[in-house]
């Protein structure tokens, strides 16, 4: 057995690259998390994962599709310490137009009208965390299609008090792909920790997506390059 093999299986935590591991390896490296932010969060089936890792979190949920509205609402009967908007989430405060999609968990935000489209509230996250007296360190989710330049642009204050962000990335759509992504996000101060939830092409087994997990780079995580 080679030594990374041997490593890996001393760890304490799950290797596998699931949304339950990437969770439980942030939480065994204490990155430190007071609220969870979670964008586009349909009817709240990824922070009724996270809740289970993160169960003293403050969790703020914010989703544009109405339909979701019943999973919300339940989420946050069951959860005293959790909160959620029904709005878009881009770089300012105002109205939008919203693409739904067939998909029930599709959809996109449109800087103008086009057929099928609806209009509706607009936020950002630097103001939901304002008009919410959301407490930091903050670890942001991103479910956005896309969009997620736009939110990051609009998020300036948060995100020098976030410690973790997750955000689903993408190889074939919704531009820029996953390199370019992780560039931006390196500008803004994050590195890459994890990885977890790959998706494969059916016709060729290609690389579809990926969740990427980026912690501050000031992460002790990141303090050394060894291997051990």
């Amino acid at each position: 057995m080679s030594a990374p093999q041997e490593a890996a299986q001393k760890a304490t935590w799950p290797t596998t690259p699931t949304l339950e591991g990437a969770l439980s390896r942030c939480v065994a490296r204490a990155t430190p998390v007071r609220t969870i932010i979670d964008i586009g969060a349909s009817n709240a089936q990824w922070s009724r994962i996270a809740v289970r890792h993160y169960p003293n979190a403050r969790f703020h949920l914010l989703e544009a599709k109405p339909l979701h509205k019943p999973g919300l609402d339940a989420f946050v009967a069951e959860n005293p310490r959790a909160s959620y908007e029904l709005a878009a989430v881009s770089d300012s405060v105002g109205s939008t137009w919203f693409y739904p999609s067939d998909d029930p968990w599709g959809g996109h935000v449109s800087g103008e009208r086009v057929d099928g489209a609806v209009e509706m509230k607009m936020t950002s996250i630097d103001a939901e965390v304002e008009n919410h007296a959301l407490e930091p360190p903050f670890f942001l989710k991103f479910d956005t299609h896309g969009h997620e330049s736009q939110i990051l642009a609009g998020a300036t204050r948060t995100l020098e008090r976030t410690s973790l962000i997750i955000m689903e990335v993408y190889n074939f759509r919704h531009e820029p792909y996953f390199a370019e992504r992780t560039l931006q996000l390196a500008d803004l101060g994050f590195r890459c920790v994890d990885l977890c939830d790959p998706m494969y092409r059916s016709r060729d087994g290609a690389l579809w997506q990926m969740d990427l997990v980026y912690a501050r780079n000031d992460d002790p995580t990141f303090q050394s390059s060894d291997y051990a």
